[in-house]
């Protein structure tokens, strides 16, 4: 089998002799013929990649084209699908590589059927300069532990969800793509969407394999991180249009297409919201409304009886006349409102029927019912104990305020990070009696956390009082965490901890060390790092700072990490307080940053990850629950 690799080339001298060797260094044992397309770059990548190929002598068919300008990536994959002979195609980013065995990976499923497309997971790396390239930090690729075969209507119900909306990492079946004349669409940004989209349509089988089979590196500089919003906008107004273009030539009657219409149409609808004037937001719906069809199944279908969702959509269903002034001034004015009864239904929900509402949850999350009678693994045993147990300690000590009068009693407030303050609105904050460097952070929930830098021109107060107000009014028990329920929403300041130079070579943010408990003892430890909003590496070390990387599993946001951190200086004395401060309690994980050998206490945890963790073995998992006594 003949497997054509296609890489456009453009402004990428710092990275396409990486990516080329990383072709070379295949060891598919079928034919590769690997396509360069020059896309007149100003730099000297070409002249790089024809240094690679002069000096390597095996059996990979190189072969360099060239524009005669610059046309863009679409045109430039174009023109490699159009020189391909191979059976099927692989997009390479020219900033990008393959693992070893990547085309090797991909092509073993199709030993028993021609697959109309293949992937595999995906390892992202941050770079920060062409030599100084770190860690696990990208978006979410895939979410399951074992390989899986997708056909219709699978493959466009689990898009977006089990596989990323790009072109690379995949191999196309050649024919399949001639058949359906497929082709990227000229000039677009983000052209990936259209074409994961079309793909998704027509392919009438997808097979994921569980196995890293590309490295992507996002960079500042690449595609990717270039463009204006008005110009994201312009392209996703071309994609929406080609969209509805596509799909009644191929007359595709599936119900599934809508959510892809409404999330572009409401993508360039937010722009024009937020950054035009209420008549070109007007002009603009009148536009591109015919574009989406939606009909009240659709939306039913789409929504599946989510309030937010319905209010959202109702404008496909109003008058021609009422349905813009619906989206742009009604629905934002309301949606506060319909938040906040979304919130109260669910917490009547957990309140009145704690375990059907936490069931509904786990089955859809984790894909197996939950075993309430004889819970064994540590995620099992977290809801349980939620559920029939008194949780009262929980609450307070979840509290990233009330914990600290915990420390104090254990006779640990030396670990507690400076407090500048706590309020109960953000308007109350004096921003000018605070330190130039400081964290701001609400007390009830996750993910609020703002490092503030008042010397920054980005230095905003009112988008940070905007933002931690926001987070103030989620109640963060409608995930099911029971024990946040009771919790009154505060915002804290608390001092800011710079990074040493030893934590900066391994690592983009500042380190967790997480030390798992039971009943006062310590058993594991958890290292998380280069944390981003849209990935968080995770080592884990036993008490003796031994790796064990056998027990993670990637999951979508949690990936395991390349590099080895360093033992920590404290490590011992931070165990000492993991003991003191978890005791009493059958499992908590307790946080603790190390900064040059000073231990500071982070905070106490008692549902990890919801008590819905997958990004571990099920060894792993279970190991963590026979140490968790439930009474």
């Amino acid at each position: 089998m003949k497997v054509s690799i296609i890489i456009p080339v453009y402004n990428v001298g710092d990275y396409i002799g990486d990516c080329l060797r990383s072709v070379i260094r295949q060891d598919y044992s079928g034919d590769i013929e690997c396509i360069i397309v020059d896309d007149c770059g100003t730099d000297n990548s070409i002249a790089i990649a024809e240094g690679v190929i002069a000096s390597y002598q095996g059996p990979i068919q190189f072969k360099i084209l060239h524009h005669q300008h610059n046309r863009g990536l679409s045109v430039a994959r174009n023109t490699g699908m159009d020189a391909a002979q191979g059976d099927y195609i692989f997009f390479l980013d020219s900033d990008d590589e393959l693992t070893d065995d990547g085309i090797a990976t991909l092509t073993k499923p199709l030993e028993t059927e021609r697959y109309d497309v293949v992937l595999g997971f995906v390892a992202y790396r941050q770079v920060l300069s062409a030599s100084h390239i770190v860690g696990t930090n990208g978006p979410q690729e895939l979410n399951i532990k074992k390989d899986i075969l997708l056909r219709p209507p699978k493959i466009l119900q689990s898009y977006k969800k089990q596989w990323a909306v790009v072109a690379w990492n995949r191999l196309y079946r050649t024919a399949f793509i001639k058949r359906n004349n497929l082709s990227f669409k000229e000039g677009l940004l983000y052209e990936d969407n259209l074409w994961s989209f079309q793909t998704a349509c027509l392919a009438q089988s997808l097979y994921i394999v569980s196995h890293t089979t590309y490295i992507h590196k996002i960079r500042e500089g690449s595609i990717m991180t270039l463009g204006t919003s008005k110009d994201v906008c312009d392209s996703f107004e071309t994609i929406l249009k080609e969209m509805r273009t596509f799909v009644d030539v191929f007359q595709i009657k599936n119900a599934d297409v809508f959510p892809f219409f409404n999330s572009t149409f409401c993508s360039i609808l937010n722009y024009y919201s937020h950054s035009g004037s209420k008549e070109q937001f007007f002009h603009t719906y009148d536009h591109l409304r015919p574009y989406v069809k939606a009909s009240l199944r659709q939306i039913l279908h789409a929504d599946r009886f989510r309030l937010r969702g319905y209010a959202r959509d109702l404008h496909y269903l109003l008058p021609k006349n009422l349905a813009p002034a619906w989206q742009h001034s009604v629905y934002k004015k309301i949606r506060p409102a319909i938040i906040q009864i979304y919130y109260k239904m669910r917490l009547l929900q957990l309140g009145l029927f704690p375990k059907a509402v936490i069931s509904r949850k786990w089955k859809r999350r984790m894909g197996y019912p939950l075993n309430w009678k004889d819970p064994r693994d540590i995620n099992e045993k977290i809801q349980w104990l939620m559920v029939n147990s008194d949780i009262s300690e929980w609450t307070r000590l979840a509290d990233k305020d009330k914990v600290r009068d915990y420390v104090k009693e254990k006779g640990l407030g030396h670990l507690l990070l400076k407090q500048y303050g706590v309020w109960e609105n953000a308007e109350q904050i004096d921003f000018d009696a605070l330190p130039k460097r400081f964290v701001l952070k609400c007390n009830h929930d996750f993910g609020s956390t703002i490092i503030v830098d008042k010397t920054s021109p980005d230095f905003n107060r009112n988008a940070i009082c905007e933002r931690l107000n926001n987070c103030l009014k989620r109640n963060f028990a409608v995930g099911g965490e029971i024990h946040y329920r009771h919790i009154p929403p505060r915002v804290i300041a608390e001092e800011y901890l710079e990074m040493t130079d030893a934590e900066k070579e391994v690592s983009s943010s500042q380190i967790d060390y997480k030390v798992w408990c039971f009943d006062g003892k310590p058993y594991w430890i958890w290292c998380l790092f280069n944390r981003s909003r849209r990935c968080l590496h995770i080592n884990v070390y036993d008490l003796e700072w031994n790796p064990h990387p056998e027990y993670i599993v990637p999951d979508g946001h949690l990936r395991p990490g390349d590099d080895e951190i360093p033992k920590p200086k404290s490590l011992a004395e931070m165990l000492d307080a993991a003991s003191k401060l978890s005791e009493g309690f059958p499992q908590v994980r307790v946080d603790f940053y190390d900064i040059d050998g000073k231990l500071y206490f982070g905070e106490m945890t008692f549902t990890s990850n919801g008590g819905m963790m997958k990004c571990f073995t099920p060894e792993y998992l279970k190991m963590l629950g026979d140490k968790t006594v439930i009474r």
